[in-house]
């Protein structure tokens, strides 16, 4: 797996501090997990957004075939990502 972290705007000598921030965030993340909560009220955020057909003004048809060609993409079935629940 990659996992990138992308600063936009931040001043390069800046580098070694976000580097710092990122692992000692990410070192936190393992030793003491996820917040329970937190998590739970982003799953719900985004079940949300997804039954509500929230696509950021996208045209609806454009943002369910991005989804189903990123899943796609990874040879996993392409309509799995229509559906929210069984």
């Amino acid at each position: 797996p990659l996992w990138t972290v992308q600063a936009t705007g931040s001043n390069l000598d800046k580098q070694a501090d976000l580097q710092r921030i990122v692992e000692s965030t990410l070192q936190e993340l393992c030793d003491n997990g996820l917040d329970k909560e937190l998590l739970e009220a982003s799953l719900n955020s985004i079940e949300f957004a997804l039954r509500e057909s929230d696509f950021g003004g996208r045209p609806i048809g454009l943002a369910y075939v991005i989804r189903m060609m990123d899943n796609w993409l990874y040879d996993n079935d392409p309509l799995e990502l229509l559906h929210y629940e069984e």
